[in-house]
């Protein structure tokens, strides 16, 4: 019996005409909304889908930035709007999808990219700032996905790309602070730790609607660090750098579009090796 579904398997697919390369990775039509959109990060999603083909949604807590940027991908005549929002206030946040709602009938993607931290030793964090640093990861990328779910199911399926880190998947490297007075908190950990499995968690629940969940976890990034800590980073990394200004582009795009949509609760390191050590 298995060798006969198997076979009439077989057969529907090689009736069937195959998509192309190109087509896999097509967006075209797609609307994706990115949270933390006027940062780094964010511009570099934004930029890889909006080529792709997909309408893109940003929105951040820091207004002038995410205008600035909205009109840099109009530039590019590129399809863009943008909300300011707070994602740790669920009115704001509930007020954002509210206009969305107005404007767009379908949300295809997700990228929960929004986040912060501070940069203290352990010993001198207060509760109040352990605590909002969850929140703007945790708490809103949970507020995020609740929001987007109604658009996805009623349309078919989605994509949601939670946004990791390193230190979401192994401690943080002291040294290459040195005497800095600096290094990545302990609230930061936790965060990206929570997302890494709330990815996970996402994958289970929601495959049974086309939905799938990935996460990427990207290593340090160049923005501007003293000479002597991207020095010591570097010299820690396999590939012997830090990410640049489009290292995340395609990876965003693959795990957005159909090249990857037998691929669900993966978390994805691009980190040049760091994580591999």
């Amino acid at each position: 019996m298995a060798n006969t579904v198997e076979q009439a398997r077989t057969i529907k697919i090689s009736k069937e005409t195959l998509p192309s390369l190109k087509e896999l990775y097509d967006l075209t039509g797609k609307v994706a909304l990115i949270t933390g959109g006027a940062g780094q990060l964010g511009k570099q999603f934004a930029e890889g889908l909006a080529e792709a083909g997909a309408e893109i949604i940003l929105t951040d807590i820091r207004e002038p930035e995410l205008v600035e940027r909205q009109n840099e991908l109009k530039d590019m005549k590129y399809k863009v709007s943008c909300y300011r929002s707070e994602l740790t206030d669920a009115e704001s946040v509930y007020w954002m999808f509210d206009a969305i709602r107005k404007k767009y009938s379908r949300l295809d993607i997700l990228i929960n990219n929004g986040g912060m931290t501070y940069f203290m030793p352990l010993e001198e964090m207060k509760p109040e700032e352990f605590e909002k640093v969850l929140d703007v990861h945790l708490k809103g990328s949970f507020m995020l996905v609740q929001q987007v779910l109604p658009f996805m199911k009623r349309n078919g399926g989605g994509s949601i790309i939670n946004i990791g880190s390193i230190y979401g998947m192994v401690g943080a490297d002291q040294s290459i602070y040195g005497d800095s007075g600096l290094n990545s908190s302990a609230a930061y950990a936790a965060a990206k730790g929570g997302m890494i499995n709330f990815t996970r968690y996402l994958a289970s629940y929601l495959g049974e609607y086309n939905i799938r969940a990935n996460c990427i976890s990207p290593g340090g990034f160049y923005a501007g660090q003293a000479p002597e800590f991207i020095e010591r980073y570097c010299a820690k990394t396999p590939l012997g750098r830090m990410g640049d200004s489009y290292d995340l582009k395609g990876v965003g795009v693959f795990l957005a579009s159909d090249a990857s949509k037998y691929i669900t609760g993966v978390n994805l390191p691009v980190d040049g090796g760091w994580t591999a050590r």
